[in-house]
């Protein structure tokens, strides 16, 4: 989460008089994640979260993004959902920009996962996968940010800003990157992914799962590239010292709902290395944005240079 778009009170409680929500109290910007711009608001009936959609890529994939959120809701995974426009719709505009209304749930990230938190993510997700099984709905436009392709689209693009920040190591890193794109099998288990589950994105209230945001990088790919998204976020400590309790915690407690094969397992550092690729590029695209005008913290894009040479020295 983050804020790009600034909103006025007049021109946000025209907006929520589409809804049957009540009346605007007050709001306040959501300054955490990089994304999209969201805000709390209060009214007379309730709390709620404004998302205002910030990425030319998302409108298309919006309706299905929220029938996923509705449909893990009715199976009992804590993640907020869209609520109806007075003309039954799930998102309206603001500033010509998409933006929904969505139900605020409590509880707070994990900010030093500890093994319990890292045990209850694990749990969750496997939840999800099983349940993705059982969601019919399908959109062939739905952007794939995790194929091979994509990852060496979004290197070619950003060729410049990846040189600046690396310097001499860039040789390295697109050595690296070479050798792990042409290791990607073709075939593992696969369905819909989070895509995005960072700690920030997961609310706990005394150790236990209250919430999952952020579903908007939700798309059909390998399950096992959900798990190395979460060593990635979840297993080192703030001095970038990997955490192999937590790994372990992840890893037994998702294998006692969804067991890994062996063939997952044995691609699970690569895939580790290709996430860390990801989120490498995409912070280092951000960190050269400007981004004065926005309420956004800039994150370090060097740390996850340091966990594709980590697990580069795993495979």
């Amino acid at each position: 989460m983050a804020v790009y778009t600034k909103i006025t009170y007049k021109d946000l409680k025209k907006f929520v008089s589409q809804y049957n929500i009540g009346e605007v109290l007050s709001f306040q910007p959501i300054q955490e994640g990089i994304e999209n711009t969201n805000y709390k608001i209060t009214t007379s009936t309730a709390l709620f979260i404004l998302t205002i959609f910030e990425r030319k890529t998302v409108e298309k994939n919006i309706i299905f993004y929220f029938k996923l959120m509705l449909f893990l809701k009715r199976n009992a995974i804590k993640c907020p959902i869209p609520i109806e426009n007075k003309n039954g719709e799930y998102f309206s505009y603001i500033y010509n920009k998409p933006a929904a209304i969505l139900t605020f749930l409590k509880g707070t990230p994990a900010a030093n996962p500890s093994e319990e938190h890292c045990k209850q993510c694990g749990l969750y997700l496997a939840n999800i996968h099983n349940l993705s099984k059982k969601f019919t709905y399908r959109r062939n436009t739905l952007t794939n940010y995790y194929n091979p392709d994509y990852l060496a689209k979004l290197i070619g693009e950003n060729k410049a800003v990846l040189k600046n920040i690396l310097g001499n190591k860039y040789s390295n890193f697109f050595s690296i990157t070479n050798k792990v794109i042409n290791k990607i099998p073709k075939n593992l288990p696969f369905g819909i992914i989070h895509g995005d589950l960072f700690p920030d994105n997961m609310f706990f209230i005394k150790k236990k799962v209250s919430a999952i945001i952020d579903f908007y990088f939700a798309s059909y790919y390998f399950f096992i590239y959900d798990i190395a998204i979460l060593i990635n976020s979840w297993c080192f400590n703030s001095n970038g010292e990997y955490l192999e309790k937590n790994a372990s915690s992840i890893i037994k407690a998702y294998n006692s709902v969804r067991k890994l094969s062996q063939n997952e397992m044995y691609f699970l550092n690569i895939f580790c290395v290709i996430c860390a690729i990801r989120f490498f590029i995409t912070r280092s695209v951000d960190f050269k944005k400007d981004l004065t005008k926005s309420l956004v913290t800039k994150k370090n894009p060097y740390e996850y240079y340091n966990k594709i040479v980590f697990f580069n020295n795993k495979i």
